[in-house]
């Protein structure tokens, strides 16, 4: 199967992936509030985002497995790829065991925080030691899946995840109805993990059948190799977790437990759809790394220019969609009780959109190899954000949180990633941003010119109205976009696609196989 090809099923499997779990969380989350109070659920999101800095101690050893996986590929060497999966198995093995001793030392300390309440401390212990003990034993199970991903098996590692993303809120909602409470959400968690690990590590056995695992076979160049390039992946995601995982331990500090869910659901829109614009550029990864290494540069920069657009209109529609309709989405979702305001819509639109093109500039900056200034910014911005988040959530709460983290990040990586990936790309900062920004904005005048006139004379006051509207706001995007997103070469060559694929729909099945055969 051709690169681009790879990449495409990467794409479909993805979103069908990310569809599964942002209607498994829609339909969780109105029943975990039936059965759990705000107060619980608000407790949950804050011990997601406190363990977000245990998995900080995998040390960035997974996707630096991505990327020398995808550099292995095509020398199809079973004896080097072996070497390299068990070196990283016997690190993520020995950093399993820190991220466990940490992790219980951090358990014995969490009753004295003072945001949890005390007759919520016994529970809180409970989940978090629970998570530890996962996040430690499937440590080294995950790099069957950055193995896969390295290979551009990455249809099969999104197959994976959506069978897990099914799974988990089965699990979770069954144990809810028989009493479980709060711990029904962790070991829903922990069941579809460990059985999505296992069936990631027998696909692995299939694409490479020789591949032969041990900790005899690991070796110090190769970790050596790896550590190179994850150190400073490392470093990258800590920048990204102090960003975005530690809104929820500030407002839990600052504002309270309930104000935590109101942050999170608010938030729960953009954040379903971000997978599935972040699939655009993740598929894009593998082939993105292997330009690199050919030195194709002039192909790499049409092809990034490309991805680029179709990640930045995808993350301008979902925004548009977010600020129109985010507010009736949340009546009929959990309650206005629940819902943060407008102001903290536009604010979670705008580090959505932040996000977005950060994670599709990430394919140059991995690519490139030359994280070094990247994570020196990404850094900066933490610190920056956290300083501001912590000084603002006293005065304009879970708004000055969020503002924290649009202003920090306009002041740092904003720019500085958009000069890196330019020059890497030999453009000017000018032809980069309206080059991939340009269209996509053009296109979201239309959009949401028609969603404002929707709201008022199509009140979304129902699901279906909700869904009319919405459907129709993005339906005006999508057609926007093919008409100036896309250049006319760009149209006749999907137009060519898409007749070719509706032949091949009504072609007898013989014909379809003489043809294969006989391209």
């Amino acid at each position: 199967m051709s690169r681009t090809r790879r990449a495409a099923w990467g794409i479909v499997t993805n979103y069908a992936s990310t569809a599964v779990m942002a209607v498994a969380g829609f339909v969780l989350v109105p029943i975990v509030l039936h059965y759990v109070s705000r107060e619980d659920y608000g407790l949950w999101a804050t011990i997601g985002q406190a363990l977000g800095y245990l998995a900080l101690l995998d040390l960035g050893v997974g996707s630096a497995v991505v990327r020398r996986a995808a550099q292995l590929r095509e020398r199809d060497d079973t004896e080097i790829v072996s070497r390299v999966i068990s070196t990283a198995v016997s690190l993520y093995c020995l950093l399993g065991l820190v991220i466990l001793i940490v992790g219980l030392s951090l358990a014995a300390l969490l009753p004295r925080w003072s945001a949890i309440p005390n007759d919520r401390t016994s529970v809180a212990v409970t989940i978090f030691i629970i998570m530890v003990v996962y996040t430690a034993v499937s440590l080294p199970l995950r790099i069957a899946t950055s193995a896969l991903i390295g290979y551009q098996h990455i249809a099969a590692a999104n197959l994976i995840n959506f069978a897990a993303n099914l799974l988990t809120p089965i699990v979770a909602v069954v144990m809810l109805v028989f009493g479980a409470g709060l711990l029904a959400l962790p070991v829903g968690t922990v069941l579809a993990g460990l059985l999505s690990a296992i069936a990631a590590i027998i696909i692995l056995f299939r694409v490479v059948p020789n591949l032969r695992l041990s900790f005899r076979g690991a070796s110090r160049e190769e970790a050596r190799e790896l550590f190179r390039v994850s150190w400073q992946l490392f470093l990258a995601n800590v920048g990204v977790v102090l960003i975005y995982q530690t809104d929820n331990l500030v407002i839990a500090a600052g504002a309270g437990l309930t104000a935590v869910t109101v942050y999170t659901l608010t938030s729960r829109l953009p954040l379903y759809a971000m997978p599935l614009v972040f699939a655009i550029g993740d598929s894009c990864l593998p082939g993105i790394i292997e330009l690199y290494q050919k030195g194709d540069r002039d192909h790499l920069r049409v092809i990034y220019l490309r991805v680029m657009r179709l990640t930045a209109a995808a993350g301008l529609g979902v925004a548009v969609v977010t600020v129109a309709y985010n507010k009736s989405f949340m009546r009929l979702w959990v309650g206005d009780q629940n819902y943060g305001g407008m102001t903290l819509t536009l604010l979670l639109a705008l580090i959505m959109l932040h996000r977005v093109m950060r994670q599709v500039a990430s394919l140059i900056v991995i690519g490139s190899g030359k994280l070094k200034g990247i994570v020196y910014m990404a850094l900066l911005e933490a610190a920056l954000n956290l300083a501001l988040s912590l000084w603002w959530v006293r005065y304009y709460g879970i708004n000055g949180v969020a503002l924290g983290t649009v202003v920090a990040g306009a002041l740092t990586s904003g720019w500085h990633v958009a000069y890196f990936v330019s020059r890497e790309l030999r453009m000017s900062v000018f032809e980069y941003v309206w080059r991939g920004m340009g269209p996509p904005l053009v296109c979201a005048v239309p959009a949401a010119g028609l969603a404002v006139l929707l709201n008022n004379l199509y009140p979304a006051t129902s699901w279906p109205r909700l869904f009319i509207s919405a459907a129709a706001v993005a339906s005006a995007y999508a057609v926007s976009y093919l008409f100036i997103g896309f250049a006319t070469e760009e149209r006749r060559a999907m137009y060519a696609r898409l007749v070719r694929f509706y032949r091949a729909l009504r072609m007898p099945s013989r014909a379809r196989l003489l043809l294969k055969e006989n391209p």
